[in-house]
């Protein structure tokens, strides 16, 4: 999965050379991570990049939101202006390009946080034909440099009540597929595929790591918040 801090496809040209640089290895499985604005908003520009990617090894395109509507995604996403995109017409677009589509939602105290709204968020995902839904609440590290964003993410944390909420309603209607690292379980529920995880990236007593992450630096780690997790 190509992914980053930032927003990647703000530099098509390098999520190109990434892709170029990777083709010779025949991976099967080539994941893009991106919030889809520019996408969306200029899809003329990025329509030539997109056919580009996927002729290079590209499969999937995951969507970053927080609901299934427009207002709460443009709270998160584009706060400073009035509308959000037109999220299931750029679910079509990318279909269309051959692209699978997985909608990769951030649970949040206010937004996803409840077995009735983890529904209607799978609903809007079936009648979308959006292939994988990744449902994670959201976490913040201790040791942050951003006072004013931990805050308020600390604040938007899920209870454990709404939490075992959304794992009994996949419990009671879902069928379990299967489990990945970091205690994933990937679920079908009446046909979507739903996967439950979170967003830790350490486990001290796992043999598996999850990321691979290359800095500007030139370092290779597999963590963002701790330098210590270095590989080169």
């Amino acid at each position: 999965m190509l992914t980053g801090k930032g927003e990647p496809t703000l530099f098509p040209a390098q999520v190109t050379k990434y892709l170029e640089a990777l083709s010779e290895f025949d991976f099967p499985f080539i994941e893009l991570q991106t919030n889809g604005i520019h996408i969306h908003e200029k899809w003329e520009q990025y329509d030539e990049h997109l056919s580009r990617w996927y002729e290079l090894g590209l499969t999937t395109v995951i969507i970053s939101i927080v609901h299934w509507e427009a207002e709460p995604n443009r709270e998160i996403y584009l706060p400073h202006r009035e509308c959000y995109i037109d999220l299931s017409r750029l679910i079509h677009r990318l279909h269309d390009k051959g692209f699978s589509v997985r909608l990769g939602c951030i649970a949040l105290n206010g937004y996803i946080d409840s077995g009735a709204k983890l529904e209607e968020m799978i609903r809007f995902a079936r009648e979308n034909g959006v292939e994988q839904l990744t449902i994670r609440p959201v976490n913040a590290p201790q040791d942050t440099r951003d006072t004013e964003v931990f805050n308020w993410t600390k604040e938007h944390f899920l209870t454990s009540y709404q939490f075992e909420s959304m794992k009994n309603y996949l419990k009671l209607n879902g069928t379990e597929l299967m489990r990945l690292v970091h205690d994933a379980i990937v679920y079908d529920v009446r046909g979507q595929n739903v996967c439950l995880t979170n967003c830790l990236t350490l486990d001290p007593d796992g043999k598996d790591i999850r990321q691979l992450i290359f800095f500007p630096d030139g370092h290779l780690r597999y963590d963002w918040q701790y330098e210590g997790a270095i590989l080169l």
